[in-house]
């Protein structure tokens, strides 16, 4: 891998990893056609993903720091908000949702990746990855000021946002996505959904990299290693910044547009 292909990958992945089309999906497809195997780069793979997860933390920094300290100051007799009240479910909620996306990786990672060599299986990927965006045409109207919210009970919203990311292992379906998706149909506000999205994946990315990078094989330059790293980490901060002012918007729907005919185009003409 050169260093200019390192640099094309790297881009690559910190544009779809936020945008709602799927980074794996991408990867797979541009491996294949620089006639790489796939499977065999699982290693620089991951190396994009962790910067991209760098980028989350620098987003969502204060945010972060907000979270830690209600964590800490848990049973402190200050002063009761709705903010705090929410804070702590949001707290509870991830970290059900981390375990359950953390048990679909041990007992369905393999079986899940495994599509990553057959460009129909991504094809189909898309194509669910698509219905779901188009779905939230349909998502009911929240307002975007105000004390955020659980649509439905948070532990069951935990559940079900575990198991939308998990289903994202699948190369194709976008995490970012199906996340945010089901969290809008659901009835969380925009802002909200894109926030849960996001916290969610700091955990789910750094698991995988933990796994991937004690069993991936090194078969990269390290310059063209330190390359792809550095144009997702450039990639990633800057459309994360996109795709929380599209959300917000409303037109987080769109991206089916291109996802379904990607969908289409690789299932019937690849």
């Amino acid at each position: 891998m050169t260093v200019f292909e390192a640099l094309l990958l790297g881009i690559l992945q910190g544009f779809t990893e936020f945008l709602p089309i799927s980074s794996s999906g991408h990867l797979v497809l541009a491996e294949t056609y620089l006639n790489f195997q796939p499977s065999r780069f699982l290693f620089f793979d991951v190396l994009l993903h962790a910067a991209s997860l760098t980028a989350v933390c620098v987003f969502y920094r204060k945010r972060l720091v907000e979270l830690v300290q209600v964590f800490f100051t848990w049973f402190s007799s200050g002063p009761a908000s709705p903010e705090r009240d929410y804070d702590k479910q949001l707290i509870i909620a991830q970290a059900i949702s981390t375990v359950i996306t953390g048990l679909i990786g041990i007992f369905f990672k393999d079986a899940l990746e495994s599509v990553r060599d057959h460009i129909r299986g991504v094809a189909l990927s898309f194509l669910l990855t698509g219905a779901l965006l188009t779905a939230t045409r349909w998502a009911p109207s929240v307002p975007l000021n105000g004390v955020p919210r659980f649509p439905i009970p948070a532990w069951l919203f935990a559940v079900i946002l575990g198991v939308a990311q998990g289903i994202a292992i699948l190369p194709g379906v976008s995490r970012s996505g199906s996340t945010i998706s089901i969290a809008l149909l659901l009835g969380m506000g925009r802002v909200a959904a894109v926030e849960y999205s996001f916290l969610m994946s700091i955990p789910a990315i750094l698991g995988a990299c933990l796994l991937e990078f004690r069993e991936a094989e090194f078969n990269v330059p390290w310059e063209s290693a330190l390359t792809g790293f550095a144009g997702s980490l450039a990639a990633s901060v800057i459309f994360l910044w996109v795709l929380v002012w599209i959300v917000r918007k409303g037109h987080f729907h769109q991206f089916a547009y291109y996802v379904i005919p990607l969908g289409l185009f690789l299932l019937f003409y690849t």
